[in-house]
């Protein structure tokens, strides 16, 4: 599946369909980009909860990402908190 692409004046590179369709890769997705020698490797950027590590059900609170048993914990411990 290779495909030549020219990069635009902005620096930008465009996926081919047949490449983002074939790997799940949707407009908003976030990759890292990695300079590897005279490579540029783009890696799929995966949010992970800050307290275990988890990716399952991820979002960002505060300023951080945490998954949903961490922020139900979270909550928990905060309304404890709160009515004690």
């Amino acid at each position: 599946m290779n495909k030549l692409r020219s990069i635009d004046k902005e620096g930008r590179i465009s996926l081919p369909e047949e490449v983002r369709q074939s790997l799940g890769v949707f407009e908003g997705d976030e990759f890292e980009v990695i300079a590897d020698g005279i490579n540029i490797v783009l890696v799929r950027y995966t949010a992970t909860c800050i307290a275990c590590d988890d990716d399952t059900d991820v979002q960002l609170l505060n300023k951080g990402f945490f998954c949903g048993e961490c922020r139900d914990a979270i909550n928990k411990t905060l309304y404890n908190a709160v009515s004690h």
